[in-house]
């Protein structure tokens, strides 16, 4: 089959944007031909694939990404209709490069495969049926669930196959737009080379809970003011815990230190900043910690699996199809409940050794052949035209 994918973002910053990446030139190794449109100020090496670089800097957001993207193909459509003459499939994952990936279906006549990133309508409905909004926000919060449930009709019009990382994804799109199941598929995330490296497995050698990681945007959405909070609660009770953040700063950061140094428990939680590679923090701590308010499929959770650090991680979106067992999880939102499980962890070291036991047995199930799975419902598809 011959695939071609779209990433003109200047930058690869986040686990979804280096999972695409990944995918396709799995592809190619699979011994498809690749064609990936990608942004020339990209440092790519990528032996398997072919790079159709275009010249672009983001600019201000006066105009979406989306348009601005799909503006740089129609500009580029002669070139661009040259080398991706034959191609069976249109590969596109997250909304931003949705309108680019329709008009490459249109111009190379090939099929859509539309990946869905995050559930933006649950997640603009989560925050805006939170007491804790100001008013502002929660106008900008429903005229995104306006926006974005208008995205997904389109997704399903025109899309030929979609693909969802978790099964409450695939029912809450199903449920809002009604589009046909044997155009949709489920494919979870994987633990595999080449980010989930052999040198990185089984690093975490923990027998009891001392630090608590969390590794992450640090920002409302994955629930970080009640993970602080959480510790708030600790240090009352004199649990001598310490918490560690790895993320980028943010304006949210600052106001939780102003929070901390208020509260009087500043020698208990460290900032430590972005850092490009998880796995040294996870080899150190005890217990990696999602607190998300929202969140579809965190690679974090799979990272912290294959370092073997223990994970416990909040009951939304597909957290529960990473984490099966109840014990794993806790319910959204709730520094009291949270701060109680991270006391009885403390305390006891076998309750510790089992959760450990129990996220040692998960990561099995996520050694599969990735790149694969998107084939399949390539050639799956085919044989139904």
């Amino acid at each position: 089959m011959k695939i071609t994918g779209i990433f003109l973002n200047s930058q690869i910053r986040t686990g979804g944007h280096r999972r695409y990446i990944e995918l396709m030139e799995g592809l190619a190794k699979r011994g498809n031909s690749v064609l990936l449109i990608a942004n020339s100020s990209l440092d790519l090496h990528l032996k398997n694939m072919t790079i159709l670089p275009l010249d672009y800097k983001h600019k201000k957001k006066l105009v979406p990404f989306s348009i601005q993207f799909m503006r740089l193909l129609k500009k580029h459509r002669q070139k661009i209709k040259e080398d991706g003459k034959g191609s069976d499939y249109i590969m596109v994952h997250g909304e931003t490069h949705f309108p680019a990936g329709t008009y490459l279906k249109k111009i190379l006549s090939a099929k859509l495969f539309y990946a869905v990133r995050s559930d933006a309508v649950t997640e603009s409905e989560t925050f805006l049926k939170s007491p804790a909004e100001p008013f502002r926000k929660k106008i900008k919060y429903f005229l995104d669930v306006i926006k974005y449930k208008k995205y997904e009709k389109m997704i399903s019009h025109r899309a030929d196959i979609i693909a969802f990382q978790s099964k409450i994804d695939y029912n809450n799109f199903r449920s809002r737009t009604g589009v046909d199941e044997n155009k949709c598929c489920i494919i979870k995330g994987n633990i595999g080379e080449p980010w989930f490296r052999k040198e990185n497995e089984n690093i975490n050698h923990s027998e009891s809970l001392k630090k608590v990681l969390y590794i992450g945007a640090i920002g409302e959405r994955k629930g970080i003011p009640y993970l602080i909070d959480a510790f708030r609660i600790l240090h009352e009770r004199n649990i001598p815990l310490h918490l560690e953040l790895v993320g980028r700063e943010s304006a949210l950061a600052l106001e939780m230190m102003q929070y901390i140094n208020r509260n009087g428990f500043s020698g208990m939680v460290t900032f430590a900043g972005y850092s490009p590679d998880p796995f040294i923090y996870m080899k150190d701590a005890d217990m990696l910690v999602v607190p998300s308010i929202f969140d579809s499929y965190p690679d974090v959770i799979l990272e912290g699996l294959h370092a073997g650090i223990p994970v416990i991680a909040s009951r939304v979106g597909g957290i529960p199809d990473i984490l099966e067992d109840e014990r794993l999880l806790f319910p959204p939102a709730d520094s009291a409940y949270l701060a109680d499980l991270l006391e009885k962890l403390y305390t006891s070291p076998e309750v510790y050794k089992k959760y450990r036991s129990l996220c040692a047995e998960y990561k099995e199930k996520f050694h599969f052949d990735w790149p694969e799975k998107w084939e399949d419902e390539m050639k799956k598809h085919l044989q139904k035209l």
